[in-house]
């Protein structure tokens, strides 16, 4: 699964245009900031940064292989 991680693109905007309507978006991006901060992480200096445009993400099921695969 590839996720746009350009917080400038257009789906970014959307995303932010979207949870806008939801009363608690501001506590919820503060709730992430302070876990962040727990860690000694920042979204800014550490995170966006290191993530660059796109982040691909792949999940592996290795438990249930199928019989095929054996």
């Amino acid at each position: 699964m590839a996720i746009d991680s350009d917080t400038g693109s257009s789906q970014w905007q959307t995303i932010d245009g979207l949870a806008s309507r939801f009363p608690d978006k501001q506590r919820a991006v503060d709730s992430i900031k302070q876990q962040l901060a727990k860690k000694g992480l920042d979204w800014e200096r550490d995170l966006k940064s290191a993530l660059g445009p796109e982040v691909d993400v792949v999940m592996l099921d290795l438990a249930h292989r199928s019989r095929a695969s054996r």
